[in-house]
């Protein structure tokens, strides 16, 4: 089986989450059929919306190329990375590292309906990862409008405070996700991924990350 990091702390909780996923999914029926798994919780990272806006970018790709090095000397097969926004740096990533790197971003617009809204934070947004990436697939990225998008990100970095994610503390982005989810949704932040979806249109990247990451040791 290979081993498997994950470098997270963007933010905890968000990593906690995936890594409990990871663990409920997989296949294993004793400790020792789990993946052998190393958490890099970097909460130091600075953050990427900023990093993003402001195109300062020396520090954070200092902080994943260290991770990078301690995934090495662990020995790890491959990264994964429970941050959206921080792929819009995926193509620097991929250049300091030879550990494979799974790509979020990609995983989820290949589930994606055919055309489909992004609920992400400002920095995802103005990045255009994720346009770009559903058009590559040949799928419509569906446009928010400016209040639609203040409330996904401000939503996000709510639960970053600190704010339980469930409905009845964020009524404004349940009514915008209620409007949305006959069409389609990509959830393209992790903190997103941690409120309770049960509708098909809705697809989280956190959980496409986490199925490709099983099926990547197992297999």
């Amino acid at each position: 089986m290979k081993k498997m990091c994950i470098v997270g702390g963007m933010g905890p909780l968000a990593t906690a989450d995936c890594y409990e996923r990871i663990i409920s999914k997989s296949p294993a029926t004793k400790d020792q059929e789990h993946i052998e798994t190393l958490i890099i919780s970097d909460t130091l990272m600075p953050d990427r919306t900023q990093a993003i806006l402001s195109g300062e970018r020396d520090e954070l790709l200092k902080h994943f190329e260290n991770n990078f090095k301690l995934a090495k000397s662990w020995g790890a097969d491959f990264i994964i990375i429970p941050c959206n926004t921080s792929h819009y740096f995926f193509d620097e990533l991929l250049k300091l590292t030879d550990i494979k790197l799974l790509n979020m971003v990609e995983l989820a617009c290949k589930k994606a309906n055919d055309k489909t809204y992004v609920l992400a934070t400002e920095g995802t947004y103005k990045s255009e990862i994720y346009k770009k990436c559903l058009e590559k697939f040949g799928k419509e990225y569906l446009e928010l409008t400016d209040i639609e998008k203040k409330i996904s990100n401000d939503t996000i970095y709510k639960v970053k405070s600190g704010i339980e994610p469930i409905w009845e503390n964020f009524p404004e982005f349940e009514k915008l996700v209620e409007s949305k989810k006959n069409v389609g949704i990509i959830l393209a932040c992790t903190e997103l991924s941690l409120f309770t979806f049960d509708e098909e249109n809705v697809i989280d990247a956190l959980d496409e990350l986490v199925t490709n990451a099983i099926r990547e040791a197992y297999e």
